[in-house]
């Protein structure tokens, strides 16, 4: 990201090292006109994502401008975040949870793979909520959880994408998993999956418009070649398939926002031919009928 002041420019050494900032997670508190900016950094020369740390700046002019914030972490391990953040208010103050996961495995046999929630009143310090965690006697790698109210009666509910465990192959079936909260995201149930909702190793997107119909948006095979979405309203099924978009190319990594009630603003990483993968960023509108 390069704003007016650059803000968060990969172009520019912070002493000998050269870092990249990745997974920007935009936030507006409730209530206020400031931005937050929650993302990824780590050294360029690192061959991926999968180690890093956590570092925020906020804007209070529509982002011409960032202030960097040095953030307190009770959490003092890797994490990788590609969700927002879930406001939740707790004897009258609100709360923040952000879901988050680590893949240490990747490089270190003596690593794990594990989902789990940060929490915070200010933004600025945050800790460990809970893990999300699986049976003992059934590893999943849960990962990239996005959080919402439940749509099965009251609490939250995370839903996640999956993987096996070794080889971080889609499952048989592939399907997400989920976990529900009762107390404000301070724990979380064991997950579980669920039928209705397809994954294939991929993120998807689960939310709740302002009609309290929840939507989910997935890609339908390995390959992500298109973007599918369905509907449940408390207490029906959850719907069929229905498209959002597909063309010959490649696309993943849905993000939406409701702008306006049932219309949604989307945005994805996309591509330009089916051989090639994360070439083009997309943006669209999702109508719900």
């Amino acid at each position: 990201m390069v704003t007016e002041d650059n803000g968060f420019d990969h172009r520019v050494r912070n002493g000998t090292v050269q870092y990249a900032d990745n997974n920007s997670v935009l936030f507006r508190p409730p209530g206020q006109d400031v931005i937050w900016l929650f993302c990824m950094r780590s050294p360029m020369h690192y061959r991926d994502s999968e180690n890093i740390a956590l570092v925020a700046a906020y804007t209070v002019d529509g982002g011409l401008s960032w202030q960097h914030v040095e953030l307190s972490l009770g959490y003092q391990r890797p994490l990788i975040i590609v969700a927002g953040i879930e406001t939740v208010i707790r004897d009258g103050v609100p709360h923040y949870l952000l879901p988050a996961h680590r893949n240490t495995r990747r490089r270190d046999r003596h690593g794990d793979r594990r989902q789990f929630v940060l929490e915070s009143n200010s933004l600025v310090h945050w800790k460990m909520a809970d893990y999300v965690d699986y049976l003992d006697s059934n590893p999943i790698f849960l990962h990239e959880g996005k959080i919402a109210p439940s749509d099965k009666g009251d609490g939250l509910k995370i839903v996640m994408r999956t993987a096996g465990m070794a080889r971080e192959c889609p499952l048989d079936p592939p399907v997400a998993w989920s976990s529900h909260s009762g107390d404000g995201g301070k724990t979380w149930t064991i997950a579980k999956p669920e039928p209705a909702l397809p994954n294939y190793r991929a993120k998807s997107f689960y939310g709740v418009d302002a009609g309290g119909r929840h939507i989910y948006v997935y890609n339908d095979n390995a390959n992500r070649e298109g973007l599918w979405y369905k509907m449940k309203v408390r207490g029906d099924a959850w719907s069929i398939p229905m498209c959002f978009y597909h063309e010959n190319n490649r696309n993943s990594y849905p993000t939406l926002v409701e702008d306006k009630p049932a219309e949604w603003i989307a945005v994805w990483d996309s591509s330009n031919s089916p051989d090639k993968k994360r070439t083009a960023i997309r943006f669209g509108r999702l109508k719900i009928e």
